[in-house]
């Protein structure tokens, strides 16, 4: 079963555990050197699985995911390489959070990281929008209008937002 063992295993079963996440570990680390970083993330996960704060391990899934989100952006696949941006992001925090003697290691690929997260999210965003305008622009072409005949206004007061019909000219 998958998750981190339960607390009550006997002292072997919990070593047994420890060596399943650290033979993942190890084989995680063969794949990054080969350049094999879907297998090292997923071998990562494993290693996670069993043992949540395995440093090391998070910021090898932290790499391989950052070279996934790249050849993602690469792809032009912003839902890809948000998602694998975002692993990556969380694992880094969560290394500093663990271990601050990772810090060194983990901060300059956090600082690296994070700005392109906020990038292909907006990109995603974007993307996501210009599709729902599509959809509201076929609905609407139906009785003869588009968005283009709806202005919106926010209010800075409230942050909400009004929306006004107006009319083709």
């Amino acid at each position: 079963p998958a998750g981190p063992p339960p607390e009550n295993l006997t002292p072997e079963i919990q070593e047994l555990c420890e060596a399943f996440a650290a033979c993942h570990a190890n084989r995680a680390a063969c794949h990054l050197k080969q350049q094999q970083y879907q297998d090292a993330e997923k071998d990562c996960t494993v290693a996670l699985e069993r043992k949540p704060d395995y440093v090391k391990v998070r910021m090898r899934r932290a790499e391989a995911c950052e070279h996934l989100a790249n050849a993602a952006i690469a792809a032009n696949d912003s839902l890809e390489s948000s998602g694998k941006l975002q692993i990556a992001v969380d694992d880094l925090k969560r290394v500093i959070e663990v271990d601050p003697s990772f810090a060194p290691q983990a901060r300059p690929m956090l600082r690296r990281l994070e700005p392109l997260l906020a990038k292909e999210q907006e990109k995603m965003k974007d993307e996501m929008l210009g599709k729902l305008k599509g959809v509201g622009n076929f609905l609407l072409g139906k009785i003869g209008l588009s968005l283009d005949n709806f202005e919106t206004t926010q209010d800075p007061a409230t942050g909400s937002y009004s929306i006004n019909f107006k009319p083709n000219k």
